[in-house]
């Protein structure tokens, strides 16, 4: 919930959040129960005091620490990351609006400007799942949440728009945003994997070797966003 001297920087950090949450459900491989008819429900900027901008995002969580202790399981990791990674969304898609995108610099901008700090104090409980599992690996979140936002980065532009015209949006209206967007960017990202086959199955192959299995289509279609917003591809 950042506070701001306008609802420019508030409304692309709201909007980061929105669309990590509506991309992590879509992505997900596996959900221990049915999703949500609507992911997030309500998006809003307001100006608390004069010249002083909040913001919040309502949404659903992919991962919840309230869930019984059998959640500390391999198959909830994707699901934790995930979770993680909508908190993330945030600060790091103001750092993108603000012009930093460098993988290892973007998170420390964000704590710095983008109030990313108070995010990752919602996440602690989740952070704290992962340390249990022994898979957290901070610089591995960041680059996942860069990844999905600069690949759906029309939908965070169109949704911050929409913010600052509207000052509240509603859950379907959301959805309606973000599906318009990715739309329009979808023939485009066809395009440029086709034209990038050999590289990524050779990436691809070299990732399965490293972890001794499979990969699964989440974690592939992760990879490879990874890999090109880090310009690995």
């Amino acid at each position: 919930m950042p506070q701001d001297t306008g609802p420019e920087l508030v409304s692309f950090h709201e909007a980061g959040h929105a669309v990590g949450i509506s991309v992590a459900f879509r992505d997900a491989a596996w959900l221990p129960y049915p999703p949500p008819p609507v992911r997030v429900r309500s998006v809003e900027v307001v100006e608390s005091t004069p010249g002083q901008w909040t913001g919040n995002c309502v949404g659903t969580n992919i991962y919840s620490t309230a869930w019984p202790e059998s959640r500390i399981a391999p198959r909830y990791r994707l699901l934790m990351e995930a979770q993680v990674s909508i908190h993330l969304a945030g600060g790091i898609a103001e750092a993108i609006h603000r012009g930093e995108r460098r993988r290892r610099e973007v998170l420390a901008f964000a704590k710095l400007y983008c109030h990313a700090d108070a995010d990752l104090t919602l996440a602690a409980g989740v952070v704290a799942d992962l340390r249990r599992l022994r898979r957290y690996d901070e610089q591995r979140l960041v680059d996942r949440t860069l990844a999905v936002l600069l690949a759906h980065w029309p939908a965070v532009e169109a949704l911050a728009s929409a913010l600052i015209e509207n000052r509240r949006i509603e859950g379907d209206h959301v959805e309606q945003i973000i599906d318009h967007s990715m739309i329009g960017s979808a023939s485009a990202a066809a395009t440029e994997k086709q034209q990038l086959t050999a590289e990524e199955a050779d990436l691809i192959k070299t990732l399965e070797r490293m972890e001794g299995r499979k990969l699964t289509e989440q974690e592939i279609n992760l990879s490879l966003d990874q890999a090109r917003a880090i310009g690995e591809l």
